[in-house]
């Protein structure tokens, strides 16, 4: 790629070339690197995915200086070494043959990947997961070197890289200079036009390119040099035309064959035979000829071709290729498609492996399911029209709706339906409205024909082996028994479907839902995602909500929640083509109560759409009857309280608490005290907070969060209560009934195993371990949200566990742990979340003072307070005190510290805060070791149990004896 000419600057990878001034940074740190290597490096860097050979760079780089090879391996090596790579895995400089090396980074200026004509030939001369397949040629090549004829049938379907991996093995063959080599392309439009077409194009480019073999040709082949006009003078011509003016296709056989072996002696010949599915029946007899006879010869004859269309068509390629094989004189190579890994190889030999390919790559693979050609077409694709994108999770598309069949793709696929008559296209019409896959039952009732004659005709599409493939039988609730299938690839069905007019495509999707549905009957939640999408397609609006509600619920069964998420969405998008009405409203309140709280889950609470969702949910609570209002505010309420607008989450609570007192319904009943529980003690009202949280625990109905249970996917009122329950008691002084709690708690949501209450128990478990001074623990139980949060995307509590496991790390003395926390601290800000944020300025204040930095730690401190004052949450206040007075302590601010202390022990008296009244009244003590802070000890120590233990108490107790 040549440098931007404002900038001469070349990035790949991590890299950045600058060529104006001769160096190589690593992001903006230089890396050391010599001159020479480095001008090697400029030099091949112009040239992205061009094999250059070992000469030319010697000669571009030294110039008129005379220097070996040995010193251009040299320069490899040490680029090698700078870059971090190894010939063995190379990202950057790959070996290829004997003779050359290739560039493959291909980032653009500015890490932005251009697709410039050099970007867009770079990217189709890459190859990657095909090193068996080579093998297996060079293994065949090897053979014919020692005298044993190959023939070699490279088989797959069209776009899965027959050629490329043929030039591949033909260009490293040649590098050796020992062989001779050529090619003949069978094309559609000629395949009956010349007997024998392929193999006269390759005998004249070797005619062209190899002096010897016009001698061999007139000596033992005179009836196929007559053929190849241009190879020889006028007289010399009509000799060899005379002798050849008696051929017959038997002589011509035997002639060609003694010349192949002829043409052996010297060296060996790779011969290669493109496209035989398209060739003509004596090109079919040649290889049957030559291959049957058993004389040595240093003879490789590689021929490609396509089974699908060699079926189509009826071709006898099938029966020789079969009889060949079967007789051991030939040996088929069968491409493979691409797993998801080599494409995302390739993905990382285009862009450079220093950002997340994953997304970028799962796109990748679903479109062009493995096909190379596709892989590289819809890349290209992406490319011109700017749709790749890079964020903070990597390379990605910027919206995956986008049509990704490129134009020369889709008239690849319209040729290759030209095979099929006016009815077999019909047919694959209707089945891509189905769906990938299909059933035949579902065809033949939306096609109004009978089921057995649609399924003799998808069986005689499938024997094709282009569009779709039979995958078994299945048996619907209703007893129907129907064949299955899929299409072969995704492409050809997006291709089929663009073809179906908007009226035609509204009456098959009608008609296929409802021959779903009632074949399903009542287990159509099993299919409800796709019923849904019909209806959609087909305008029956009402229909489609109804089934994404059920397909949302479903996938929240399964834990599925972005799946939740995109049916719920779906679901509401439907509802708008429905006019107002109180059933309409009752509708879209419940889509909006589960999406909120499957959208809050994966987004956290600053994204406008959250904002949006909720906004509209309290217009519909306004409107609501009692009957459903008790339900509706449930969510309503958690949104106010996490985003801090405490006001507002008690207002909510107390109406609701209105309603579930009337209707004395227990799942009512635990979630209007669960509520309380939750804004009491955040209110620094730890008693009526305890209250509340006892009084879910006899209307806990844990079958209902389980898996299959009618909850499945919002988190247990009754497990969470506990684990606050555990929390509040710890507070209160009441230690060994807090750990009861605990553990019961811990047991109760390992045992339901649903991750939005285990995420949840699991960061409030987090909370306690920190409350009791205990890092350890605390990482541990931060560490298992994290692994649930990261695997089901719950951004809020990822970032949430996020601090706590940061505070740990802080005091477990983890590496960069001062930058870690304020990482967690700015991740958490950037949920929305406001509850807990002057904890987590807490520990910020913790790191200041353990960095000795008092005056930023004070503020911290002081910052927090004042967050909590301003969202009416002041249980943390005593926490916050006694941490300012700790480090005005340190800072020798001894006054300052006292007033802290002493107001850290008045607030936490207030709440009943026992646990961290005794830690301030701790400080107190050691900062002034008199009667009067050993007297405040003493009147602490009767609220708690005698049974009671911790690291503080026993202090206490020490000090008194």
């Amino acid at each position: 790629m040549a440098p931007d000419s404002a900038t001469d600057e070349i990035v790949f990878g991590p890299f950045r070339l600058d060529l104006r001034r001769m160096a190589l940074f690593r992001g903006e740190e230089p890396v050391e690197i010599q001159a020479r290597p480095l001008e090697v490096l400029a030099y091949l860097s112009r040239r992205p995915g061009q094999v250059v050979d070992k000469q030319e760079i010697l000669t571009g780089v030294w110039r008129d200086t005379h220097v070996s090879r040995t010193t251009l391996r040299v320069c490899i090596r040490n680029i090698r070494d700078a870059l971090g790579e190894s010939a063995d895995a190379p990202r950057f400089i790959e070996t290829v043959g004997r003779s050359g090396y290739r560039f493959g980074g291909l980032l653009g200026t500015r890490g932005e990947l251009r697709a410039t004509p050099e970007v867009r030939a770079s990217l189709r001369s890459l190859l990657v997961g095909r090193g068996e397949d080579l093998r297996q040629l060079e293994e065949c090549l090897d053979a014919a070197r020692t005298g044993h004829r190959q023939i070699v049938f490279v088989a797959g379907p069209a776009g899965v890289g027959k050629t490329s991996v043929l030039r591949r093995f033909v260009e490293t063959a040649r590098q050796d200079g020992m062989l001779r080599a050529a090619e003949g392309q069978c094309t559609e439009q000629q395949s009956e036009a010349e007997p024998f077409g392929p193999v006269l194009e390759a005998l004249s480019r070797l005619c062209r390119s190899n002096g010897e073999v016009i001698p061999i040709l007139r000596r033992h082949a005179p009836c196929w040099l007559a053929q190849l006009p241009g190879t020889l003078d006028e007289e010399a011509m009509a000799s060899v035309e005379r002798r050849a003016a008696a051929s017959t296709t038997a002589r011509m056989l035997r002639e060609i064959a003694e010349a192949l072996e002829a043409m052996t002696v010297t060296r060996p010949l790779v011969l290669v035979l493109e496209d035989v599915h398209w060739s003509d029946a004596s090109t079919l007899d040649l290889l049957a000829h030559v291959g049957q006879r058993p004389e040595a010869a240093r003879l490789c004859i590689v021929a490609t071709y396509r089974p699908s269309d060699s079926t189509a068509r009826g071709h006898p390629l099938r029966r020789v290729v079969r009889d060949l094989v079967a007789r051991g004189r030939a040996r088929e190579i069968a491409l493979d498609l691409l797993a998801r890994t080599w494409i995302e190889g390739y993905l990382a030999k285009v862009f450079g492996g220093d950002a997340s390919l994953d997304d970028l790559a799962e796109f990748v693979h679903e479109r062009s399911q493995g096909n190379p050609l596709f892989m590289v077409e819809i890349v290209d694709h992406l490319l011109r029209r700017g749709w790749i994108t890079r964020n903070a999770r990597g390379w990605c598309i910027e919206d995956e709706t986008v049509d990704v069949v490129p134009d020369s793709l889709r008239l690849l696929i319209e040729r290759q339906l030209e095979v099929l008559d006016d009815d077999g296209r019909a047919i694959l019409e209707c089945a891509s409205a189905a769906g990938g896959a299909f059933a035949t039952a579902s065809l033949a009732s939306a096609l109004g024909r009978a089921s057995d004659e649609i399924e003799d005709r998808c069986e005689e599409l499938a024997s094709l082996g282009m569009f779709v493939e039979e995958v078994g039988a299945e048996e619907w609730p209703d007893g129907t028994i129907s064949g299955r299938y899929r299409f072969v690839h995704v492409l050809h069905r997006n291709v089929l479907y663009d073809r179906i007019g908007e009226t035609r495509r509204i009456r098959l999707h009608k008609a296929l839902a409802e021959r779903l549905e009632s074949g399903f009957a009542e287990r159509s939640t099993a299919i409800a995602g796709i019923l849904a999408r019909h209806y959609e397609v087909a305008r029956e609006h009402e229909r489609a909500v109804h089934h994404y509600h059920a397909a949302g619920v479903s996938a929240l069964a399964r834990d599925a929640y972005r799946e939740a998420c995109t049916s719920f969405e779906r679901g509401l998008l439907c509802l708008e083509n429905q006019p107002p009405s109180p059933r309409r409203d009752e509708v879209e309140l419940e889509l909006r109560f589960r999406y909120g709280v499957s959208l809050s889950l994966g987004k956290g609470f600053a994204d406008p759409v959250i904002e949006r969702t909720f906004s509209r949910y309290a217009e519909l609570c306004s409107s609501l009857n009692p009957s459903l209002k008790r339900f509706a505010m449930l969510p309503l309420r958690g949104y106010n309280f996490v985003r801090g607008n405490m006001a507002e989450a008690e207002r909510i609570a107390d109406e609701y608490d209105g309603y579930a007192a009337t209707s004395a319904d227990g799942l009512s009943l635990s979630w209007s005290h669960f509520g309380a529980g939750e804004n009491a003690f955040h209110r620094g009202k730890l008693g009526d907070a305890r209250a509340s949280f006892e009084a879910v625990l006899p209307h806990a109905d844990h079958d209902l969060y389980r898996p299959g249970g009618l909850l499945r996917g919002t988190q247990d009122p009754a497990v969470s209560s506990r684990i606050n329950l555990a929390v509040t008691l710890w507070l209160l002084g009441d230690l060994g009934l807090a750990e009861e709690q605990l553990r019961e708690g811990m047991r109760l949501a390992l045992d339901s195993g649903d991750p939005t209450t285990l995420v949840f128990a699991h960061t409030i478990s987090a909370q306690y371990h920190y409350l009791r001074g205990d890092p350890a623990e605390c990482a541990r139980q931060a560490d298992a949200t994290l692994a649930i949060g990261g695997e089901h995307s719950f951004v809020y509590w990822f970032a949430y566990a996020g601090t706590y496991r940061a505070w740990a790390g802080l005091h477990l003395g983890e590496p960069d742990a001062d930058t870690r926390l304020a990482e967690a601290l700015a991740q958490y800000d950037r949920t929305g979340a406001r509850i807990v944020r002057q904890l987590t300025l807490a520990f910020l204040a913790e790191a200041h003072s353990l960095g000795e930095r008092v005056e930023a730690g004070i503020d911290c401190a002081n910052q927090a307070l004042a967050d909590a004052a301003e969202n009416g949450t002041p249980w943390a206040d005593p926490i916050l005190l006694r941490l300012r007075g700790e480090i005005e302590a340190a800072g020798g601010c001894r006054e300052e510290a006292t007033g802290s202390f002493r107001e850290a022990l008045r607030v936490a008296e207030n709440q009943r805060s026992y646990s961290l009244a005794l830690r301030a009244a701790l400080c107190l003590h050691r900062l002034h070791a008199d009667v009067a802070s050993l007297q405040v000890l003493r009147s602490l120590l009767e609220c708690f149990p005698s049974s009671a233990r911790s690291p503080e108490l026993v202090e206490a107790r020490d000090l008194l004896e």
